[in-house]
């Protein structure tokens, strides 16, 4: 049951290939517009998919700006969502 859950899929596809002229990391802005998300600000978002589980925190404007590597995907949910040992 996913009632009440959330999450955050975060892709960048831009090619880290030499032929596709080196990597190319992308971030969750566009110049002084930064993503708005629906989770609550100050809400801690942890990378499942990064083993170390790095965190990130959302703005008190509700925004989060991240920078995600070439060929990268992320997988952010709230830190109290997160099962221990998953």
């Amino acid at each position: 049951d996913a009632a009440g859950k959330y999450a955050l899929v975060v892709l960048n596809t831009k090619c880290s290939l030499e032929s596709c002229r080196g990597k190319k990391t992308s971030n969750t802005a566009d110049g002084a517009n930064v993503m708005k998300l629906s989770a609550a600000p100050g809400t801690q978002l942890v990378d499942v998919l990064n083993p170390d589980r790095q965190q990130f925190a959302v703005g008190a404007d509700g925004t989060l700006k991240l920078t995600v590597p070439a060929q990268r995907a992320m997988i952010l949910i709230p830190q109290d969502q997160v099962v221990p040992g998953g």
